[in-house]
């Protein structure tokens, strides 16, 4: 008996530890599964850090500190699972290190490049993460295959066991002793199995925010899934499963198509999904999509098995895209307006004001006194600043609101076309042009032109009148990870480099030049409206790229602008 009790304990232990492999299998999967969440919670606080997003996230960090515990104890015998678990809890850790940074911050307010920095740092590491746990789970399942063996060994040598001791002992009592011992093991394997199989379904409709719900169809009785109570708010069975109770639940106006949509489940095979509001148990409004399909079951019964996801998020996503997209409806038809009020009913009046001042000037201008003549000449020169500034405003209009369709373009005969343009003050100026072969890109032609012709201006406009101009385009292919001022994104760009030897400007204007209406100088110093780097800078972001600028004063100014090789 002895022998025979010892042989047992050792089939035990060998079940156990099957056991427990199955049981660190799962853990970890709850694990992956929960880090998966929290990474999700942290990008949704990224768009809206809302306390209740934040309270989720710190429950959930509850809930994956309560499984690493958990962990510790399942593989407490396994020293290469242990140092694993420890790695893996860094990285953990890590996860958390970049949750508190997104708690301290908003995002939403800041340099995009930080939130992609960020972003990247939590792909890294949930990448770490997920990896770990793989070789974790590998780990297990070549202990579970060791003990699977050690277990078939014992049990394939415990009746031998028996049988011999049987021998010596009350063979019969013995024999049945142990067919007794092995099937409550089976049964307590069954019901192991069991258990995970019910955890797991629990797990999983948790993990995807659903609910179950089964309706026997021949005795129109309801089965409610453990998380179907959680959807509208509930603890588990704290009420009973039955539809009448949850029509309550169902918004006025849905009700009706709520129960013709019950109605026709008993002869449907699959059920069309179908959304209807619900109120919750605290009064909140949610949206929940269900559908599902009728199951035979063994004996001819059959039931409609359901699934109910809530999408309220999904919903009021379209909900804010739609309004969103209404009101730039809204601000494209207020900005067709001004087009046309500055293209028609400003220039209107103005030539009537410039055709005045001509035939004054043709008429009376030599029966004017001085002062009458320099009234005129302010007269006639604010009119011309005026058709400028209304020009330059409809030109940075186009390139805001124009169709962007790039085409495959040679810069060279841009640039060409630009020069020419601008040929009359390139020999006003006395400059001279140095240009690299630039490269054929996909582009929009004439705004490319325009920002061509708008820096090269801008230079020639501010050169220093005691030397001639020279001005430098130089071209190069770059990669973003090599340049300083671009975000490291591995992506291929060209850079094009517009350098000076005018009066240059002061470092702590870099940025404001680009502003609408930003002039660093007087009108009566340099002609122009402010507007020419204003619509530089949205040439470029029409193209995805990056524009900047540096200058020293009598010195020189250098912009450089990024283009991306692909869109």
């Amino acid at each position: 008996m002895g022998l025979s009790y010892k042989q047992l304990e050792k089939l035990s232990h060998h079940t156990s530890c099957v056991n427990r492999s199955y049981e660190v299998s799962l853990t970890l999967e709850r694990l992956s599964a929960n880090i998966k969440d929290l990474e999700t919670q942290k990008r949704n606080y990224i768009l809206n850090p809302n306390p209740a997003i934040r309270a989720d996230i710190n429950k959930k960090i509850s809930e994956i500190n309560a499984g690493f515990k958990r962990l510790k104890t399942e593989i407490s015998d396994s020293p290469g699972q242990i140092k694993n678990e420890k790695i893996l809890y860094g990285y953990v850790q890590d996860q958390y290190i970049n949750i508190h940074k997104i708690f301290q911050r908003d995002f939403r307010n800041e340099d995009p490049a930080e939130l992609k920095q960020n972003l990247l740092e939590g792909k890294n590491v949930m990448t770490k993460i997920s990896r770990k746990i793989e070789n974790m789970i590998a780990v297990e399942y070549n202990l579970l295959k060791k003990r699977k063996n050690d277990f078939n060994i014992t049990q394939q040598s415990t009746p031998l066991f028996i049988y011999l001791i049987s021998l010596f002992a009350l063979g019969l009592l013995a024999f049945a002793f142990y067919r007794i011992f092995t099937d409550v093991k089976e049964q307590e394997k069954a019901n192991s199995r069991l258990q995970i199989a019910l955890n797991a379904s629990n797990l999983a409709e948790i993990v995807g925010g659903f609910g179950v719900w089964i309706l026997n169809l021949e005795t129109q009785t309801y089965q409610f899934s453990d998380n179907q109570y959680r959807l509208l708010g509930y603890l588990p069975q704290e009420f009973k499963s039955n539809f009448d109770f949850l029509l309550d639940h169902v918004h006025p106006d849905d009700q009706a198509e709520m129960e013709q949509k019950t109605k026709t489940l008993t002869y449907q095979t699959d059920s069309s999904p179908f959304i209807f509001r619900v109120y919750k148990k605290d009064g909140s409004l949610r949206y929940f999509q269900t559908t599902g399909r009728i199951i035979n079951q063994k004996g001819g019964e059959k039931v409609f098995l359901g699934i109910t996801s809530d999408i309220t998020p999904e919903i009021e996503s379209k909900l804010q895209l739609e309004e969103q997209n209404r009101i730039l409806e809204a601000n494209n038809q207020e900005l067709m307006a001004f087009n046309y009020v500055a293209s028609h009913d400003l220039q209107e009046p103005l030539r009537k004001i410039e055709t005045f001042i001509s035939r004054l000037t043709d008429k009376d201008g030599m029966n004017l006194s001085e002062s009458g003549k320099n009234f005129l000449g302010k007269m006639h020169s604010s009119a011309g600043r005026m058709r400028t500034l209304i020009e330059d405003l409809l030109l940075f209009s186009r390139t805001t609101r124009a169709e962007k369709i790039f085409e495959k373009t040679d810069l060279n005969n841009v640039m060409h076309h630009a020069q020419e343009e601008l040929q009359h003050m390139i020999e006003e100026k006395k400059a001279v042009i140095s240009v690299d072969q630039l490269p054929v890109m996909e582009v929009i032609p004439f705004q490319i032109r325009q920002l061509f012709i708008n820096i090269v201006s801008n230079s020639l406009k501010y050169c220093k009148d005691e030397i001639p101009a020279f001005i430098e385009v130089k071209h190069e292919v770059v990669q973003s990870k090599d340049e300083v001022l671009l975000p490291n994104n591995n992506q291929t760009f060209h850079k094009f480099t517009f350098s000076d030897n005018g009066i240059g400007f002061e470092q702590k204007y870099a940025e404001k030049i680009f502003d609408v209406f930003n002039r660093l100088h007087g009108r009566s110093d340099y002609a122009g409206t402010g507007i020419g780097l204003a619509v530089c800078k949205k040439i470029v972001e029409n193209h995805k790229g990056y524009i900047f600028a540096n200058g020293e004063p009598h010195c020189g100014a250098t912009f450089t602008v990024y283009l991306p090789e692909k869109r």
